[in-house]
């Protein structure tokens, strides 16, 4: 297995494991490689293609909360949601 492929299953497990930053139950978020970012719902529904697949929309790079600034979209369920601490 790549490293690249190793890094996204442990960011995988870790996202799986909670959607949620705590303290304060802030709504986490995945970078995909190909730029796009999905919601933590998406990431635990698609788990099994972001384990096996080795298309870059499917890998993970990073974790993070959409703390201030627009709103994020998640490119795979299409649902909105607004920063935690909006403007």
């Amino acid at each position: 297995m790549s490293r690249l492929k190793s890094e996204s299953n442990r960011l995988l497990d870790f996202m799986i494991e909670s959607k949620y930053e705590w303290p304060g139950g802030y709504r986490r978020w995945a970078a995909m490689a190909d730029g796009g970012t999905l919601c933590a719902e998406a990431i635990v529904e698609e788990q099994e293609l972001i384990r096996d697949s080795d298309d870059p929309q499917w890998r993970i790079v990073s974790i993070f909360v959409n703390w201030e600034g627009g709103p994020l979209t998640c490119d795979h369920t299409g649902e909105s949601f607004p920063s935690e601490y909006e403007d």
